[in-house]
């Protein structure tokens, strides 16, 4: 009996059956690759005018303002089982022992931070389900205070909407973060630093790709064994904090590595 073939699928004949195997889309890849392309020249563009997180704000904005005007776009849904757990070594690299052998002097600032998140977070989550109308796991989401990265990614696989979620936090970071620097330059006259903290990839040895690696690689497996909630990013993340604060490995993903991701 013979196949009918439907687009984006292709016959193979394995072991004297012919059965059908999925092939890349043509259509979806050029829309996929100018979603990149506007992802990559709107990153540039903020970076060069200063904009906070330039390579996450900048591509959200782009690619959002395209999607509005309906220009062919998709987003690399295939791809993003590759980039989760590079950017759970990149948290998890943030666990450096200079960082705790501070913790001395956050007494205060430590004590006040609990009940602070708390009270942000539930006035928000109220907000975004009586005003907003989100469902519960988009507005719990949108809600936490965390990195727009780690609730987006932790938000869409527990069935929340990612696109509120990524909005919610890009309006919180944007607000606050132009509003402490337009106090602390035009109040307290405070100049801000102008280091970027770029980590080029010649900045690790091979010995330090393969931690950071395998961290990436075992992190997500042992996450998946552990059953963990979204394990892509946080079997990484812990595996590549133990490596940071144990002292096996010292350096951050190179930064490149990150803004690809």
């Amino acid at each position: 009996m013979r196949l009918a073939r439907r687009p984006g699928n292709g016959l193979r004949r394995l072991c004297g059956v012919r059965v059908r195997v999925p092939l890349p889309d043509p259509l979806l890849m050029l829309r996929v690759l100018f979603a990149l392309g506007i992802g990559g020249a709107s990153g540039a563009l903020a970076a060069w005018l200063g904009l906070p997180l330039p390579w996450l704000l900048g591509p959200m904005i782009g690619t959002t303002l395209a999607a509005m005007l309906h220009l062919p776009v998709s987003g690399p849904g295939r791809l993003r089982p590759l980039v989760i757990p590079a950017i759970g070594v990149m948290l998890g690299s943030s666990l450096t022992p200079e960082a705790f052998a501070n913790a001395s002097q956050w007494v205060v600032t430590l004590a006040l931070l609990p009940p602070f998140l708390v009270a942000t977070a539930a006035s928000s989550y109220l907000m975004y389900r009586r005003i907003g109308r989100f469902d519960p796991i988009t507005a719990y989401y949108s809600a936490m205070p965390g990195g727009l990265n780690d609730m987006l990614i932790l938000g869409g696989q527990q069935g929340g909407d990612e696109r509120r979620i990524a909005l919610a936090h890009a309006a919180r970071i944007l607000v606050v973060v132009t509003g402490v620097v337009l106090f602390y330059g035009l109040v307290l006259g405070v100049d801000p630093p102008q280091d970027q903290r770029w980590f080029p990839l010649d900045g690790l040895t091979a010995r330090d790709w393969l931690i950071l690696g395998a961290s990436a690689v075992a992190g997500l497996l042992i996450g998946q064994r552990l059953h963990l909630p979204a394990a892509a990013v946080f079997g990484p993340m812990i595996l590549s904090g133990i490596m940071h604060l144990t002292g096996v490995v010292s350096v951050p993903p190179p930064t490149l590595v990150v803004i690809m991701a």
